[in-house]
């Protein structure tokens, strides 16, 4: 993982809510979820898809707008790196060219967070890899105010 980043207690009263940047080739945004402040080891993983179950990041467009949810890993606890990285596939999640920075808003709510997906290309540095945004893109997500 790249990046983790705490969610404020004003985003999730009452739960601990941390969104995590994977930076592997098939890179996710993952949240760790739990019904507990400050809780770290009863929580759940979940990863980000399209509810359209479009996993191509390279199908969203500039300033396009679109649905997405949070889907939960099960049993993420005893599952390995690579079981976690097929459980994202199996999922449909977006599969970004490496999650790398991410922060969220800082307006007293913080269920406002952008990311960057930094971009990945073919070993000859100029092929784009198919799927993948080579140069890179921000995304911003809204979350809903109630339901993480």
């Amino acid at each position: 993982m790249e990046n983790a980043v705490p969610l404020p207690q004003t985003a999730y009263p009452g739960k601990t809510v941390i969104i995590i940047g994977e930076d592997d080739g098939n890179g996710q945004l993952i949240a760790y979820i739990s019904d507990a402040v400050g809780d770290l080891d009863n929580g759940k993983l979940y990863v980000l898809k399209r509810t359209n179950d479009d996993p191509v990041e390279t199908s969203m467009t500039f300033a396009g707008h679109y649905d997405v949810e949070f889907v939960e890993i099960e049993n993420a606890k005893t599952l390995t790196g690579a079981q976690i990285a097929a459980k994202t596939v199996e999922k449909k999640a977006i599969q970004f060219a490496r999650v790398e920075d991410l922060d969220y808003r800082k307006d007293g709510k913080g269920r406002e967070v952008c990311f960057a997906a930094t971009g990945v290309s073919e070993a000859d540095k100029v092929t784009p890899v198919w799927t993948k945004t080579m140069w890179g893109r921000v995304y911003r997500l809204t979350m809903d105010e109630k339901i993480p």
